[in-house]
């Protein structure tokens, strides 16, 4: 109960409850994306889940057996809730700065067919749109730790701070 994010519907009686994701990330860090399922009961031991990163430019695919790799779908009791939470690790020079949409999704790996959305969203695909990452770019460490100094703002009176780069005016006489 008070689940948030994308509910579904997926063939074979596989339902996606709800579902969370980190929203920012750094470049060259990672991210989590957080689903809940209701189990239908034993499956195909080669249904997969799938976590889809994607930009116009890009897709970052990641694939996983259901409970961290420790629950496989054949072993499932039917009414069962499955907490899946996914680490995606942001490779460097691929996910670059930029927005992203994530998406996620059940398949058959030894087929690739992937498992049909039977209710709510989709977007024919046959996988599930959970949310925008925002991937911000990696700067130095000095950067972050330590804000640059910005005198004519951060001062109460920044006329009165002598600067040795102006012109001096000339002395009056």
């Amino acid at each position: 109960a008070g689940l948030g994010g994308v509910k579904a519907k997926l063939e074979g009686g596989l339902e996606l409850l709800g579902s969370e994701m980190t929203v920012e990330a750094l470049e060259r860090h990672e991210m989590f994306v957080t689903t809940w399922w209701k189990l239908p009961g034993p499956m195909p031991h080669d249904v997969y889940f799938f976590v889809h990163i994607v930009k116009s430019d890009i897709q970052l695919p990641t694939e996983h057996v259901p409970g961290d790799w420790m629950y496989p779908a054949d072993r499932w009791q039917a009414g069962e809730t499955l907490e899946d939470r996914t680490l995606v690790q942001l490779p460097p020079f691929t996910v670059t700065p930029g927005t992203y949409e994530v998406y996620v999704g059940a398949y058959r790996r030894s087929t690739g067919e992937r498992l049909a959305v039977v209710e709510d969203p989709s977007n024919g695909e046959n996988r599930l749109h959970v949310g925008t990452l925002v991937v911000k770019p990696l700067l130095p460490i000095i950067h972050q730790l330590i804000p640059p100094t910005h005198v004519d703002r951060m001062r109460k009176y920044p006329e009165r701070i002598v600067d040795s780069h102006r012109l001096a005016a000339p002395p009056s006489r």
